[in-house]
């Protein structure tokens, strides 16, 4: 069923688009406050990520179950620590392995950005 609605979204359905951001939109939030702290920020974050997102679906390529949801992560988070950086907060950065498919929340998605930071410093 989703599989359908991201074809209808990507051929500019903006019913399927509404679907997708009502069913993903507080997740994301949530994982946008997560690096933030902000919940203003984290909107604004939600905002700008879901809009790359909804323009860049073109490229997008189903490759199986929760396909969407891990490329809307990656784009959220990259959105999240580009913020950061702005503001000169940014932990280290570590680029995700592509080639791993994620089937539920990593570990690394439950820290703040303050403690990533803190377990960077440690360990470097």
């Amino acid at each position: 069923m989703e599989d359908q609605i991201i074809i209808q979204a990507k051929n500019g359905n903006q019913k399927a688009l509404r679907l997708l951001f009502d069913f993903y939109g507080k997740r994301m939030f949530m994982l946008c406050l997560r690096y933030v702290k902000n919940q203003e920020d984290a909107e604004d974050i939600l905002s700008k990520g879901f809009t790359k997102a909804f323009s860049g679906l073109g490229s997008f390529e189903i490759r199986g179950e929760h396909s969407f949801e891990v490329w809307l992560k990656r784009i959220l988070i990259n959105e999240s620590l580009m913020f950061l950086r702005k503001q000169n907060k940014a932990p280290l950065m570590i680029e995700p392995d592509e080639s791993l498919v994620s089937t539920g929340e990593n570990i690394l998605e439950k820290l703040s950005a303050d403690a990533l930071y803190e377990i960077s410093l440690r360990s470097g």
